[in-house]
C-alpha cells in the first residue's frame, strides 16, 4: 500500500505530512529526517522502510541515505571523481550515487512520466 501521509512526532505533538509536500528524505539512523514546506520532521522508520512505500514514479533513492521527490530536482551536476549531486529547487545539495543517475534522468523525462507536468 502506497503512503499519503507521514506522521512525525514533536514534543506533545503528532504532525501529519502529506507526501506530495515531501521534498526529499535523508536517514538518520533508524529514523528518517523528512524535508518538507522548509522544515524537517524526524519520522521514526528507516529509508528501507519509508521507501517500499512511496510512489516510485514520483519518489526515488538516490543514495543509501536519500530519497528524492523527482519534482523537487533542479538539475544533476557533475562533480570530481565521477561523482554527481543532484540540485534540489532550494538549492540544498543531495549526493547522487553512481547507479541512480540513468534512473533519475529516465524519471524526470516527461515521455516517460505520463502527461506534461505531472
Amino acid at each position: 500500500m502506497l503512503l499519503h501521509r507521514a506522521s512525525a512526532r514533536g514534543t506533545g505533538k503528532t504532525y501529519f505530512v502529506s507526501i506530495a509536500d515531501i521534498e526529499w528524505i535523508e536517514g538518520a539512523d533508524y529514523y528518517a529526517n523528512v524535508h518538507a514546506d522548509g522544515r524537517q520532521h524526524l519520522v521514526r522508520e528507516s529509508l528501507t522502510s519509508l521507501a517500499a512505500r512511496l510512489d516510485p514514479a514520483q519518489f526515488i533513492r538516490v543514495h543509501r541515505s536519500a530519497i528524492l521527490n523527482v519534482k523537487s530536482v533542479r538539475e544533476i551536476r557533475s562533480a570530481p571523481g565521477r561523482e554527481a549531486v543532484d540540485v534540489l529547487t532550494d538549492g540544498t545539495r543531495v549526493r547522487l550515487a553512481r547507479g541512480a543517475r540513468a534512473r533519475l534522468q529516465s524519471l524526470m523525462d516527461p515521455a516517460n512520466r505520463g502527461s506534461p507536468g505531472s
